[in-house]
């Protein structure tokens, strides 16, 4: 008896994402292992996106074979799931039973009991219940009562998802896995994952496989994908500009950031000497972070003091591009006409100065600060539609495509709620071609609950951001290749583990 369990896929509105791919690859996959029943753990579908919900359901019909669905938090969201998946709350099998529960039922749990009790009695050792919520997100009464339902049911297992990453642990003398589940921007430790529980008649146990989607890793690239990674795989020297570009020169490390506002206490010939260093050990793509253009509400006038400053240190450094974040004012201020038209001006002018220099601009993306609201008072180009409109705007004043989207993933990453309404995959899919450069970074959540950007990537594989989707639409063209710089003070740690994933031989790659 094989029981697939799929969870945590997150599949939004739009079909061309990476984990429409990953669903696709998971239901052929489980076809090849002769499955029984598949078992959807919950958060399937983004919330609110019915239409996933309508093409998850049809795709799951064409495998041909049972299911059952278990709503997470993400389909309780969405008004009308619960008549796009009707069907029963257990199923039998030859050996066993399956049982699933959604968060909904969870605060009746007792109403349940006398049917659970019932089959678990009937299949003490080949019982299995599935829901979203593993244990410690219950109810202390819940989980109290979960515990004395499996106890003295050694062959029983409960699963559950939600966390995002692998575990198994004992618990009431039975077994109860959480697994890390299908999507690409948030499966922790490894790459996204199917899950196959098999039970053994004649051991009477439990057996689980977890299946990687091997498309997320770069321990299986070839050598030449490799070679043309790393050669754009560079550093922002972030507050540190001379230490910064010391290390890149150490590593030879071929693309280079440096940011205008950190290099003010330096001489030009100082700076000078350092980047000549560095092209001298093999740099070949310098990138100037421009200061930020602004509006000064209190003085009501533009906000663009340095941007000439930053022009002349440009032209003076014989800079391949230049990064500058999108209007630093809220979606309000930017639609009143005179002060949009204003920024609008100041935009061109830089974009004209530097367009002699033959180099790149990349329009770089913001995000939600802390206190922000979710209205018109919040930032401007926190989602890919404002971006992507701004981007093509410029290019149509400027008459120029070298200006593309400078993508900085953790600012998409940690940018609530817009996060949950455009995931990082769902950027590639929308902004993939107008990217021309990318900033790598880790997002933590503080010890005050509050997200922190520019932390150390120590996994590629999260915690909370997982890189499979970048690393699968990069090999699959999905998205452009253009420079990338690692942005953290970390360099030394951040960089080992971009530049050595494909080499660490002790990752998931396929079963477990």
């Amino acid at each position: 008896m094989k029981i697939a369990i799929l969870a945590d896929l997150h599949l939004p509105n739009r079909h061309d994402t990476v984990n429409e791919d990953i669903l696709d690859w998971a239901l052929d996959t489980l076809l090849t292992r002769q499955v029984q029943l598949i078992v959807l753990a919950g958060d399937m579908i983004q919330a609110g996106a019915v239409e996933a919900a309508t093409r998850l359901r049809h795709k799951l019909a064409m495998t041909g074979l049972p299911f059952l669905m278990v709503l997470g938090n993400t389909e309780l969201d969405t008004p009308g799931l619960k008549e796009i998946f009707t069907g029963e709350d257990f199923q039998k099998l030859a050996h066993g039973v399956v049982a699933a529960l959604t968060p909904s039922e969870i605060s009746s749990f007792k109403e349940h009991s006398v049917l659970l009790k019932k089959l678990i009695d009937e299949y003490p050792e080949s019982f299995m219940l599935v829901n979203h919520y593993p244990l410690d997100a219950l109810p202390d009464d819940v989980r109290a009562w979960t515990e004395e339902l499996f106890r003295g049911h050694h062959g029983a297992i409960f699963i559950a998802g939600h966390q995002h990453m692998d575990n198994e642990q004992k618990f009431a003398e039975a077994e109860f896995h959480i697994v890390r589940g299908l999507d690409s921007d948030k499966a922790i430790g490894a790459p996204p994952a199917l899950h196959i529980f098999e039970y053994e008649q004649t051991t009477r146990k439990w057996h689980r496989r977890d299946i990687a989607f091997a498309g997320c890793n770069p321990v299986l690239w070839h050598q030449n994908e490799i070679d043309k990674f790393t050669e754009l795989l560079g550093v922002s020297t972030m507050h540190n500009t001379i230490k910064g570009i010391d290390y890149a020169i150490s590593q030879r490390i071929k693309c280079l950031e440096i940011r205008f506002e950190a290099t003010k206490e330096l001489s030009l010939s100082q700076l000078s000497e350092s980047i000549n260093s560095w092209r001298k050990s093999g740099g070949k793509v310098l990138s100037l972070h421009f200061p930020d253009i602004s509006w000064d509400k209190e003085n009501n006038t533009l906000a663009e003091n340095e941007i000439p400053l930053a022009i002349e240190l440009a032209i003076a450094l014989k800079i391949n591009r230049l990064t500058i974040h999108v209007p630093r004012v809220s979606v309000a201020m930017f639609a009143i006409p005179h002060i949009g038209s204003q920024l609008r001006h100041a935009f061109v002018k830089l974009i004209t100065h530097v367009l002699p220099l033959n180099i790149s601009i990349g329009i770089e993306n913001l995000h939600m600060r802390p206190g922000e609201k979710a209205d018109e008072s919040r930032g401007f180009g926190y989602t890919p539609d404002e971006c992507i409109a701004w981007v093509n705007e410029l290019r149509n004043l400027c008459h120029s495509s070298k200006i593309g989207l400078h993508f900085d993933i953790g600012h998409a990453r940690n940018n609530a709620p817009y996060s949950r309404a455009f995931s990082i995959a769902q950027w590639y899919a929308s902004a993939g071609s107008l990217i021309n450069g990318y900033h790598l970074h880790q997002v933590v959540i503080g010890s005050d609950g509050v997200l922190e950007n520019h932390q150390p990537i120590k996994n590629i594989f999260g915690p909370l951001i997982s890189f499979s989707s970048f690393f699968y639409a990069w090999q699959n063209k999905k998205i452009v290749h253009a420079p990338i710089f690692i942005e953290t003070d970390a360099l030394e740690l951040s960089y080992e583990t971009l530049s050595n994933c494909f080499f660490e031989q002790e990752m998931n790659l396929h079963e477990k």
